[in-house]
Formats: structure tokens, sequence, C-alpha cells
């Protein structure tokens, strides 16, 4: 099982004073490279996520998705015509440098991936919180927006080194065009909706 990560160890992540904790953590993803070669992970691709070609298109228009992870505000997608421009809620999602740049998180693919919600602990004798996270083995609902439409369908896969096997409500594979994409892993109690 890959279990490399990197946690907020002042290297290769930083947090900005403009916004409180935790949700004011960055990760820079240059010096995270940097800190990894330190310490002798390879850079060996693990093999791609899904399986990249030309991209499957819906049917089905797709210009202002909703994702809903929790009940605080839920995450929004607007297609301008080349990227899906990110929101939370009404206002942009922004990233920012250390140096101070910033622009809006824009994607040309975004998936939305449910799973099962479930709680991990710290290990015994350790110190730390409880934290949700999403499982992402077995199966669930798979939702991929690009070019302003949106496929719809599963996803399956045995293992967290395994590809996503992507299939549509017909039982066809999907494709997913190459390129910049956002992957969202959303509880399956949870909502993703479009217009």
């Amino acid at each position: 099982v890959y279990k490399r990560q990197v946690y907020d160890n002042g290297v290769a992540t930083y947090r900005i004073s403009s916004r409180t904790a935790p949700q004011n953590l960055y990760v820079d993803t240059y010096a995270l490279r940097e800190y990894a070669d330190s310490i002798g992970w390879a850079d060996d691709n693990p093999g791609n996520l899904f399986p990249f070609g030309e991209p499957t298109l819906g049917d089905e228009t797709a210009t202002d998705v909703t994702i809903e992870f929790s009940d605080s505000t839920p995450a929004r997608w607007v297609w301008d015509g080349e990227m899906y421009q990110r929101f939370i809620g009404d206002d942009p999602h922004e990233w920012v440098t250390r140096d101070g740049e910033s622009g809006q998180v824009a994607f040309r693919t975004v998936i939305a991936l449910l799973g099962d919600l479930y709680t991990v602990s710290p290990p015994s004798g350790t110190s730390g919180s409880s934290v949700p996270a999403t499982k992402t083995t077995g199966a669930g609902s798979a939702y991929i927006f690009t070019n302003g439409t949106v496929v719809t369908g599963t996803w399956e896969r045995d293992t967290i080194a395994d590809q996503f096997v992507l299939t549509t409500e017909d039982g066809e594979p999907i494709t997913i065009e190459p390129g910049t994409l956002w992957i969202s892993i959303v509880p399956d109690d949870r909502s993703v909706t479009w217009e």
C-alpha cells in the first residue's frame, strides 16, 4: 500500500495569516517535490488514476455544478466556455502563492466520486484528532464534468493502488481528457447537482 504522506512540515507547506486554521494551510507543489527528493522518495509514476484519452462527453449540459460535502457552504463550479471556475458559495475560490499572487481555481474537467464516509483516528498512544474520510475502494456513483457537459455512471476499484474503472449508466467505459482536472471525493449521503 502506498502510504507516503507529507504533513504540515513548514518546508513544503505554509500557512497564510488572512485565514484561520485549519483552512489556512497551503502546499507548494515544487517545494513538495524537492522535499520528497531530499528524503529519497522516487518520482516514478505509480500509474494513472483514470483511463485517459478522447473524452467521453455527456448529452446533458452542466454549466453550473454544486457539490455538497457537508452542512457548510457547498462548492460550485461554473463553466466559462473553456474551464470550470470554482466558487465557495458565491465567492471565487482562489489559489495563492507564498509571494501573495492569486487567481481563481479553474480546471477543464471536474470529477466527483461518491463513497462511504467513515472516521479515521490516530493510532493508539499518539496525539491527534479523529477526522472524517471517504472510502475510495469498492464502488460508487461517478460524475464527470467536462466541456460543459456531465457524464453520470459508476466508479470501481479493489485497492488504492488500482486505477479507477469508470462506467456509464449504460455500461460503457468512460475516458477522461488528459490535462487539468479536479477530483472531489464526496460522502455518498451528500448531493451533486447541476444546471
